[in-house]
């Protein structure tokens, strides 16, 4: 397997795994499911995302990816959003790669809301900042876009994703998809927790199964301005990674 197609596998799990918006009363991280909340017209938020376990199930391996988010209110229902990725791969007797690839620049938009529903979009480009020569970057401009529910059941909330991305990089799939459901009890604080599923496009073009995971996590709010959270992910399918532990704050303005 190529340096390229090494990273690039990991880095498309990153997108599904890490690719998430947080907010001072909705979902954050550890949640991979987007909920439909924004920041609000003025406020700034900093989401600091590790994730770190098994790689790709066919290679052995283990991965690391560190995705700081950055995001600004624009309007109470339009953020512009920042995202950067730093990656670590090894392979049993083989390479490791390590360093930053493309990053994610995105606008998030609220257009429905209501006591009981809620619905957002998410999109934006994957700009190739990335080494294409080293595998830390697809070396072509790509996109992506998330359609996201909500549906507030008293101190419960479920948030659904389906997302699309595009990708002209070097052996992975050109079309990918994405979906995933979270049900999360909003009336524990300063506790929350979640569990959660999805499933996603293959990476590599010549397999057909998608892979599937679960997650659970706990986030504890330490202050207005401060979040800590822990997590954990398993697999569902044997196409997916077998375990990946995750950790993270979030800082507000």
């Amino acid at each position: 397997m190529t340096a390229r197609r090494i990273l690039f596998t990991w880095r498309t799990l990153a997108w599904t795994v890490l690719l998430a918006c947080a907010g001072t009363a909705h979902a954050a991280h550890p949640f991979l499911t987007e909920d439909p909340g924004t920041q609000g017209a003025g406020r700034i938020e900093l989401e600091l995302g590790l994730a770190a376990g098994t790689a790709d199930p066919a290679n052995g391996g283990n991965a690391a990816v560190f995705a700081p988010q950055l995001s600004v209110g624009v309007t109470p229902t339009l953020d512009f959003i920042g995202q950067g990725f730093w990656q670590r791969q090894s392979q049993p007797g083989g390479m490791t790669l390590l360093g930053g690839s493309d990053i994610v620049a995105d606008v998030k938009w609220r257009f429905f809301e209501s006591d009981t529903w809620s619905f957002g979009v998410r999109g934006g480009l994957d700009l190739p900042t990335g080494d294409p020569d080293t595998g830390l970057g697809a070396g072509t401009v790509g996109a992506h876009v998330i359609g996201i529910a909500g549906l507030a059941l008293g101190e419960w909330s479920v948030y659904a994703n389906a997302a699309y991305a595009r990708t002209r990089a070097a052996g992975a799939r050109r079309n990918a998809g994405f979906f995933s459901i979270a049900l999360t009890n909003t009336d524990t604080a300063p506790w929350q927790t979640f569990i959660e599923a999805a499933t996603y496009s293959n990476p590599d073009p010549a397999n057909g199964r998608w892979p599937a995971i679960a997650r659970t996590g706990l986030i504890y709010t330490l202050d207005t301005w401060l979040s800590v959270d822990v997590g954990f992910q398993t697999r569902l399918t044997a196409s997916a990674p077998r375990a990946v532990w995750l950790a993270g704050a979030t800082l507000r303005w």
